[in-house]
């Protein structure tokens, strides 16, 4: 069974933007690490003060000396959408906890196309919270880096991120009764995974 995790997604001047305490660690080796966020959680963000419902089952992956963080969001077996998010490495990580920071920058894939995120909102904050030029070299670097990757085909868009969100199902804990079906939840409108 996979371990409770606490994760939080910060910006790059500290601030919790997301906060999802119902986590699943379902990887955790020297290189990789990944998460599982099953539909019906509630995903706080206590910075706009507000509570999320997780619309779909969630699995968050992310490699050592990377800069990104990848969120594939599914609907029984078919993969809705996935959200590469441009993020500082992930550096180690206390058994029950997982921060990572969010560089803003996304790039989208949803019903098979691709598009570029939050462009404008990364410039804006690239200047406003003094990004250093290693970070945003980085945070472009890790969207370059992995746009090829999904047009081939190549690991993790090679049928292994179906593989690890079936194990993750299967290794979380059962829901408890009192909790509602995942099916009736529904997330805020408009808001991309983790966003």
């Amino acid at each position: 069974m996979s371990r409770g995790v606490r994760v939080e997604k910060h910006k790059w001047d500290r601030r919790v933007s997301a906060v999802d305490e119902q986590a699943h660690l379902v990887e955790a080796e020297a290189t990789r690490l990944a998460w599982y966020v099953p539909a019906g959680s509630e995903r706080a963000h206590p910075a706009a003060g507000t509570t999320e419902v997780v619309a779909h089952d969630e699995l968050w992956l992310t490699v050592t000396d990377e800069w990104w963080v990848l969120c594939v969001e599914a609907d029984g077996d078919d993969v809705e959408s996935l959200v590469l998010h441009a993020a500082v490495p992930v550096e180690g990580q206390a058994p029950d906890r997982i921060e990572w920071i969010d560089l803003d920058l996304d790039l989208e894939v949803r019903g098979g196309e691709l598009s570029l995120e939050d462009e404008e909102q990364f410039h804006r904050h690239a200047a406003t919270m003094s990004y250093p030029r290693d970070v945003i070299r980085g945070a472009w670097a890790g969207i370059s880096r992995m746009a090829p990757r999904y047009t081939m085909g190549e690991w993790p868009f090679d049928g292994w991120l179906q593989q690890e969100l079936a194990r993750a199902r299967e290794s979380a804990p059962p829901r408890s009764p009192a909790d509602p079906p995942a099916s009736s939840q529904a997330g805020d409108a408009g808001s991309t995974p983790g966003s």
